[in-house]
């Protein structure tokens, strides 16, 4: 071999090293960058829970406006009833004068009970978006923590494999040098 072969070995060696390096320095960079996008996405589950909790709270209280309404709408109906009967001569305060009204404030306690169950649906809705965004935003953050750790142990990993390769180069390359008429590393003298 001679010293072409020496330098070519240590060439070897060192491309093993070198891509060690710039394979750990590419973990901890990707790792970085699913961090980021982690967190960015945890952000926007945050964002996306506090919008529905507002819807929520929005639906509450346009669900009570809509039950107050029902009922101030159900208090006129049966005033006018009453009014239209007493313009009549009827007695409104006997017989199927005051079933009539019963009947029509009974309809309009039902309109009201349907009109809060259907807010209370809507609310429980935008409650239950709520907690599956802020479940993304938990597993987003965790991803985000773990994507730190997992960069650490892919470059160490990175490092490891260049460095077990360029430990075994070296040890072909000493076995090589020394049994092949002694131009390895150990066995080579200065001329």
């Amino acid at each position: 071999m001679g010293l072409g072969a020496g330098a070519g070995a240590a060439i070897s060696i060192a491309a093993s090293v070198i891509g060690g390096v710039v394979s750990a320095v590419g973990a901890e960079q990707q790792a970085g960058a699913q961090g980021k996008a982690a967190e960015y996405q945890a952000q926007v589950a945050a964002n996306n829970a506090q919008i529905a909790q507002q819807k929520a709270q929005t639906a509450s209280a346009a669900g009570s406006e809509a039950v107050e309404q029902q009922g101030m709408k159900t208090k006129a109906t049966v005033g006018a009833i009453e009014a239209a009967q007493a313009a009549s001569n009827i007695d409104v305060n006997q017989g199927s004068a005051v079933d009539v009204r019963s009947s029509a404030s009974a309809t309009g306690e039902l309109n009201a009970l349907t009109t809060r169950a259907n807010a209370e649906q809507q609310v429980y809705g935008y409650q239950t978006q709520q907690a599956s965004y802020l479940g993304q935003e938990s597993l987003a953050q965790m991803q985000a923590s773990q994507a730190s750790t997992a960069g650490a142990f892919g470059a160490a990993s990175s490092l490891l494999s260049g460095a077990s390769q360029a430990g075994s180069q070296y040890s072909q390359w000493l076995r090589v040098g020394s049994g092949g008429g002694g131009s390895g590393l150990l066995s080579s003298s200065p001329m």
